[in-house]
């Protein structure tokens, strides 16, 4: 499985750092090919290639928000805070697994289910 793991941390990077060393080394334990991409306060260190975004099988995001979420459009994401990524990375990322689901960026999601108009009542 090709997953790519973001982590960030509002506290600063060592957290960040921490968590993105752990989860990769989980993923290689579980037999996973891994990409990390790790953010500052400000922006990420080393964005992923677009090329291992499109052949991704799950996306984990061990932050909150998702950094640049609309990149991932169409993929299997699953996001958490990091903190919970710390204690058990594998059982982590295998709950990431199970658990995630299609993200469908929020304007492609108003295009498919347009809001009810206006009042909301019906003829």
């Amino acid at each position: 499985m090709n997953v790519i793991i973001i982590t960030a941390c509002p506290s600063g990077m060592a957290i960040s750092f921490l968590a993105a060393r752990r989860l990769e080394q989980a993923a290689q334990r579980l037999g996973w090919q891994a990409n990390v991409e790790m953010h500052s306060e400000l922006e990420a260190l080393e964005p992923v290639s677009a090329q291992a975004i499109t052949e991704a099988d799950l996306i984990v995001v061990a932050a909150d928000p998702v950094p640049a979420p609309q990149r991932f459009g169409g993929k299997r994401l699953f996001q958490a805070p990091i903190n919970e990524a710390l204690p058990d990375p594998q059982a982590f990322l295998e709950r990431a697994n199970r658990e995630a689901g299609e993200y469908v960026p929020p304007n492609e999601a108003a295009a498919t289910n347009p809001a009810p108009a206006a009042g909301g009542s019906s003829p």
